[in-house]
């Protein structure tokens, strides 16, 4: 029989990982979303700290990105922005929405003329 501690420190992890996943389909599903300037540079300094702190510690980037959060009015949002910059940095770059022109292959280019 596991003992209590084992069950609870089992019931965070799955917790603290479940937390991650939630985060990284969100910013998935956000993926049009553009944020500030502002914004960029404060959530690429966090994700930086957080992607070393979750390097340090073993625990899932999620967890420590909603831990930065404390006491943010809008949590989640800010989360989901934080752990998309973060995943770009760990380089998981999210896929572009579908609505992207793709490029057509096509042959060579000719030479260029030269000049004389």
């Amino acid at each position: 029989m596991p003992s209590l501690k084992t069950v609870e420190a089992l019931c965070s992890a799955a917790m603290k990982q479940q937390l991650h996943d939630t985060l990284v389909s969100l910013a998935l599903a956000n993926r049009g979303y553009l944020m500030m300037p502002a914004d960029i540079v404060d959530h690429y300094n966090s994700a930086r700290r957080a992607i070393r702190a979750s390097q340090e510690s073993g625990e899932p980037l999620g967890w420590i990105v909603w831990q930065q959060l404390e006491g943010q009015p809008h949590k989640l949002d800010y989360a989901v922005r934080r752990m998309r910059v973060a995943e770009s940095l760990e380089g998981n770059v999210f896929p572009l929405g579908s609505n992207r022109r793709r490029l057509k292959r096509r042959g060579p280019l000719p030479p260029l003329p030269r000049l004389v």
